[in-house]
């Protein structure tokens, strides 16, 4: 399946700046960025269905509850149990959209840098560039989940819970994307790619959060108590929001790598996709060793 512009190409009408970029792509890409939010739904079907069979079973216990079948010890045993099976889920469920995201990073990585796209080849190329990486991220993602859950159930109260969902929030959830993002543009050991990766997220960690919250904003759904609305909207945000999201923080990433990284040491992807000006290049705010 190909993906091209049906514009004829002229280096001035790139865009200047990763702004100016995304709404490029979005006025001339927006049916592949569909079908990017059509392929995530697919992958997010064991995580949908896992959901369902949560708040469901959670439904019919609190009814149980309220016919007076239970006693309200055994509502909490039951509901903390379901939770923690929805957590031990997350270890098989997170994998298959870590597969999706391999694939169709690996696309929108196309897209910026201006390339022709082919989404079967692309998408291919990325799972078997990404895909193990990524998966290993997802697992890592559901662990600190898990410990987040049981955090929460042990210790009680509101301080430690809030703390390691802070944690959680603010560090790891940007840690991994930044990783999956710069993983997709360059080729470096798991370990040299996550500390390089922890470097450039605290460097930068507003404009991370600020772009990452975007698309882990999605997780708020879980405050939404009917089931099928929550459905509903998860549905349309997976094929509309989520590919915009990724999108627009992915062309964050790309800023930070420019000034970052490629100015420097990658001269061949600084500001790739974008119109360039002959104009000598700025000295780089990148300390760090050779990438």
């Amino acid at each position: 399946m190909s993906a091209m512009s049906n514009r004829d190409f002229n280096v001035e009408n790139l865009p200047r700046t990763r702004r100016m970029q995304f709404l490029d792509i979005l006025n001339t890409r927006f049916l592949l960025l569909v079908l990017i939010g059509l392929i995530t739904i697919l992958s997010s079907l064991p995580l949908i269905a896992l959901i369902a069979f949560r708040d469901i079973a959670i439904v019919n216990v609190s009814n149980a509850f309220l016919e007076e079948k239970i006693d309200s010890e055994t509502l909490v045993a039951q509901t903390n149990n379901l939770r923690i099976i929805y957590h031990l889920g997350l270890f098989v469920a997170l994998p298959f959209i870590a597969l999706s995201l391999s694939g169709n990073l690996r696309v929108m990585r196309q897209l910026i840098w201006g390339e022709g796209v082919f989404y079967r080849e692309d998408f291919k190329m990325g799972l078997k560039q990404n895909a193990l990486c990524f998966i290993l991220c997802s697992e890592i993602f559901a662990i600190f989940s898990f410990v987040q859950y049981l955090i929460r159930i042990l210790i009680g109260g509101y301080i430690a819970p809030g703390i390691s969902y802070g944690i959680e929030l603010i560090a790891i959830f940007p840690l991994i994307m930044t990783y999956c993002y710069s993983h997709t543009i360059y080729t470096n050991t798991f370990v040299n790619s996550l500390k390089n990766s922890f470097i450039l997220t605290f460097k930068n960690l507003p404009e991370v959060f600020l772009f990452f919250i975007l698309t882990y904003g999605v997780v708020f759904l879980k405050y939404i108590e009917n089931s099928l609305v929550k459905m509903i909207i998860l549905v349309i945000l997976l094929v509309f929001y989520i590919p915009l999201a990724l999108l627009a923080s992915f062309l964050s990433q790309m800023h930070i790598y420019d000034k970052d990284l490629n100015i420097r040491y990658h001269k061949d992807l600084y500001k790739r996709g974008l119109y360039i000006s002959d104009k000598k290049i700025d000295e780089p705010t990148w300390k760090g060793g050779n990438q």
